[in-house]
């Protein structure tokens, strides 16, 4: 009877420290809101990039003008499953934090990423022609999406 009753404390005990530790140790969901880790965002937002950036001085080097090496960068990136450094990201639920990026910092961190890459032979050597390559960008990114619309 003793040892029964020992036996019970024990096991009590152990329900009531895991019992603790889980409700400590867990997190906790919450209600007010997703938060988003921006450093997460700032990652895949460099995925993105470099995905368009890869994409576009690839073509480029195998002699495609610059126009349909554009036009083939956007197209291959308009969706985030075709651009495979994403699909972790994707495999792992973490589509809202692609949906979060900027579309305007994703552009300028295009810009960017191109111009270190492949800007010497394009003759992207100052800010204005960075500026006038960004403008062309972006009219040829605007004119796609409004043809697929």
């Amino acid at each position: 009877m003793k040892r029964n009753n020992i036996i019970r404390i024990i096991i009590n005990s152990f329900a009531s420290i895991l019992l603790i530790v889980l409700i400590i140790g867990l997190p906790y969901k919450s209600f007010a809101g997703e938060t988003y880790n921006t450093n997460e965002i700032k990652n895949i937002e460099q995925k993105i990039a470099k995905g368009y950036s890869s994409k576009f001085c690839n073509a480029i080097g195998m002699g495609l003008s610059k126009e349909s090496s554009m036009r083939l960068a956007i197209n291959e990136n308009t969706s985030s499953r075709f651009n495979p450094s994403l699909w972790i990201d994707l495999a792992l639920g973490k589509e809202n934090n692609i949906n979060q990026v900027s579309e305007d910092e994703l552009d300028n961190t295009i810009i960017t990423n191109i111009v270190d890459t492949c800007g010497y032979p394009l003759g992207l050597s100052n800010d204005e022609d960075i500026k006038q390559f960004k403008n062309y960008f972006l009219n040829v990114k605007n004119g796609i999406k409004k043809n697929k619309s």
